[in-house]
């Protein structure tokens, strides 16, 4: 069970997080098929919504984490070479930004960006 204080609900298949819980467990005690529920605190009326994964469901899981594992590893390799942060790490401001540390940078990049100071 992952507890989610979120204020929108959504499907145990629209991230890989109780993907990736699955597979620990499937590694952990050697199962086959691991039954993850999403649990949201702020409803009363269908607070779960649950998911049978299947080793192939939490193998595609595990596999996208190390994909995006190589990626970062991969921009963090070019960053100790010399690279140019902003070709790497490319600003997306969202409403996320209020929870990341470099928020402010990132805000300061994107800005520059729009206005055609910095081209990419």
């Amino acid at each position: 069970i992952d507890w989610k204080t979120n204020r929108i609900r959504y499907e145990p298949m629209d991230t890989h997080q109780l993907g990736l819980y699955a597979y620990g467990i499937h590694k952990e005690f050697n199962v086959e098929q691991v039954t993850g529920t999403l649990h949201f605190l702020r409803y009363y009326k269908r607070p779960t919504e649950t998911k049978l994964f299947t080793k192939k469901e939490m193998t595609e899981a595990r596999d996208w984490a190390l994909r995006i594992v190589y990626e970062i590893e991969n921009k963090r390799y070019l960053l100790n070479q010399g690279k140019e942060y902003p070709e790497l790490f490319q600003a997306k401001p969202s409403s996320q930004c209020q929870h990341c540390p470099f928020a402010v940078q990132c805000h300061y990049l994107f800005s520059k960006i729009e206005k055609g100071a910095v081209n990419l």
